[in-house]
């Protein structure tokens, strides 16, 4: 078993995902059945506030 929120890793190295979401288990799911992205949405669940920042300053990378 590995805990982790590194879902990169989590995927290159499990077949299996149970994901928890306040302290219980949200599902249980086949790695290779998922997108990383699907699994943030499971985290999260589906009452998050999506947004879009607009006008935002750019910074260069120093």
């Amino acid at each position: 078993m590995v805990i982790s929120h590194n879902l990169h890793h989590v995927f290159e190295i499990a077949a299996r995902i149970c994901v928890l979401r306040h302290g219980q288990v949200a599902a249980i799911c086949n790695t290779a059945d998922y997108q990383p992205h699907q699994i943030v949405e499971l985290i999260m669940g589906a009452n998050h506030i999506t947004r879009e920042v607009t006008g935002g300053q750019k910074y260069a990378a120093n």
